[in-house]
C-alpha cells in the first residue's frame, strides 16, 4: 500500500508531466518549499519559492496583496543566495532610482508597512532610544537567519549594555497581538 507521500509524488509526475524547463512552486523554507526544491532537482526542473510580500495586507488575516517570487532561494535564508540579493547588488538605472525614491516617499506618506491594520504608537518616544525588534517564536526567519531564541535576549542585553543612557524600545511582531503567537519578550 502506498503512503500519502508516495501517492503525492507519483501523482505529481502523472498530473503535471514535468519537463526540464518546468518550474515547481513551494512556500519559502516550509515543507512545500523543501518539496519543490527536491522535485526540481530530481526532475531537472526550475523552482520558485514564494513568501508573503513586504507590503502584505491591511489586516493580517486578509489574503496577501503581494508575494515574493524567487527562483534562486528566499530572502530570509542567510545560508543561500536569493534574487533579492542580486537585485540589491545591481546598480539602478536613473528611471529605477526615480521610481524607488517616489515609492519611498509614497510609502512614508501613507505610513505603509507589511501589516497595516494595527494602530501606530500614539505616545511620545524618548529623545534617545535604541530599537530592538522582536520576531514570533520559532519563525523560520530565525533559524534560516542563523539566529536562535537566545539571540533576542543577547540583542536586548547588548542594547542595554552598549547604550546605558538610552531607553530601549521593543517592537513586537504584529502576530503576537493578532494571532496569539508567542513572542521572545513579554
Amino acid at each position: 500500500m502506498l503512503t500519502n507521500r508516495e501517492k503525492f509524488m507519483s501523482g505529481c509526475r502523472r498530473c503535471f508531466h514535468l519537463k526540464p524547463n518546468d518550474e515547481i512552486v513551494g512556500w519559502g523554507r516550509k515543507r512545500s518549499g523543501k518539496r519543490a526544491l527536491r522535485h526540481a532537482q530530481k526532475n531537472e526542473s526550475g523552482f520558485v519559492l514564494q513568501e508573503d510580500g513586504f507590503l502584505r495586507s491591511v489586516n493580517r488575516n486578509d489574503n496577501a496583496l503581494s508575494i515574493v517570487h524567487d527562483e534562486k532561494g528566499i530572502y530570509y535564508d542567510a545560508s543561500d543566495a536569493s534574487q533579492l540579493e542580486d537585485f540589491i547588488a545591481r546598480p539602478l538605472t536613473a528611471e529605477e532610482s526615480r521610481r524607488a525614491d517616489g515609492l519611498i516617499i509614497k510609502w512614508r506618506a501613507l505610513r505603509l508597512s507589511k501589516y497595516n491594520a494595527a494602530r501606530e504608537y500614539a505616545g511620545d518616544l524618548p529623545e534617545r532610544y535604541i530599537l530592538v525588534v522582536d520576531q514570533v517564536y520559532n519563525d523560520l526567519s530565525i533559524t534560516y537567519g542563523q539566529a536562535e531564541a537566545s539571540s533576542f535576549r543577547r540583542m536586548l542585553q547588548a542594547a542595554l549594555d552598549e547604550h546605558p543612557g538610552a531607553a530601549v524600545v521593543v517592537k513586537m511582531h504584529p502576530d503576537v497581538f493578532t494571532r496569539s503567537k508567542e513572542s521572545h519578550f513579554d
